[in-house]
């Protein structure tokens, strides 16, 4: 299994390294959700741009950031989703005391 924060660090540019940080874990978590948009959009920018598919089985810059921006779409989704049946439920809001007559 390829270590990919090294291979980050040899095969992305600075951009692009700050760019697959921001899709991991609390950072990815942290963002808005025109954050979240504004990242899917620079990610798939920058892959698009980056040479697709590695030489003789290497893992190239453009699969680092398809990885990338698939969790960050993971992310999108995920906000995206309704709530599950059967989870815990707001509570109601409390009734109001009847007034005196």
């Amino acid at each position: 299994m390829p270590n990919h924060t090294k291979l980050e660090q040899e095969l992305l540019t600075d951009d692009q390294r700050a760019l697959t940080r921001n899709s991991r874990g609390a950072a990815l978590k942290a963002l808005d959700d025109a954050a979240l948009l504004k990242l899917i959009a620079d990610l798939q920018q920058a892959a698009d741009q980056a040479a697709p598919v590695g030489e003789d089985g290497q893992v190239s810059a453009g699969e680092l950031l398809s990885g990338a921006l698939r969790r960050a779409q993971a992310e999108q989704r995920k906000r995206a989703r309704p709530p599950q049946p059967g989870a815990a439920a707001p509570a109601p809001a409390a009734k109001a005391a009847p007034l005196p007559e």
